[in-house]
């Protein structure tokens, strides 16, 4: 395999991994889009983070894949034929979970006092707003691996038979009280909303007395009558 070739492909591999990966992790942990989304009155209560377990496998595929490629370069005359071809096909397939793993350790998700916010994305971007008024449950789900290192699903039921599911979640149940809380709150300001509309007349009492007092003046009902339904009018009151 010609030498410049190769040292091409290894050094693009190189930078993918050792380069480009650590710059865009560093870069997203300020959560920029969630700041810029966010209203007047929305305030941040709490940011879901991924796990450092996730970290660590980042930096096991990093280390794995520089290593092919310094053996390659460092070992040229003893990898001859078709080894070269078949260590870099391997570095480029462990280069699919690593980028896998980067988008779960580069996503935004948060918890406002209004919604959640979730990015998700390094060259392209996904995002999603769940309201609290439209969420029903939380639910999280860990494993043996999950229990042991403190990592967990977070999945968000919604009305309609939406779900949105979170992988590798630090300390899930923690950021899963936030959620429940605001979703009980919501609840409570709903029910109280609901019983102020119902203790709320549905009819202006003064414009009624003004349509009765027009009858009265038109000769379409007696003083009598008249009298009687201010009464009740004044009584509602």
């Amino acid at each position: 395999m010609n030498s410049v070739i190769l040292y091409s492909i290894l050094a693009v591999i190189i930078v993918i991994s050792d380069i480009i990966v650590p710059i865009l992790v560093y870069r997203t942990r300020d959560i920029k889009f969630v700041k810029s989304s966010l209203k007047t009155d929305e305030k941040i209560l709490a940011i879901a983070k991924t796990s450092w377990v996730i970290m660590l496998l980042i930096l096991i595929l990093q280390l794995m894949i520089t290593a092919l490629c310094v053996m390659i370069i460092y070992f040229e005359d003893i990898c001859s034929g078709w080894e070269p071809i078949a260590i870099i096909a391997f570095a480029c397939f462990l280069l699919v979970p690593l980028f896998k793993l980067c988008v779960s350790w580069l996503r935004e998700y948060v918890v406002t006092n209004n919604r959640i916010i979730i990015k998700r994305g390094i060259i392209s971007r996904n995002t999603k707003e769940l309201r609290f008024g439209k969420v029903e449950s939380c639910e999280v789900e860990q494993g043996i691996l999950g229990r042991l290192f403190g990592y967990g699903e977070i999945c968000v039921k919604g009305t309609g038979g939406n779900e949105d599911s979170e992988y590798y979640i630090d300390n899930p149940l923690k950021f899963r009280q936030y959620i429940v809380a605001l979703i009980d709150n919501e609840i409570k300001t709903q029910n109280n909303k609901e019983q102020t509309d119902n203790s709320i007349p549905k009819y202006n009492s003064i414009e009624e007395l003004r349509e009765y007092k027009k009858l009265l003046d038109e000769g379409i009902i007696s003083k009598e009558d008249f009298d009687k339904k201010k009464q009740e009018i004044l009584d509602r009151k």
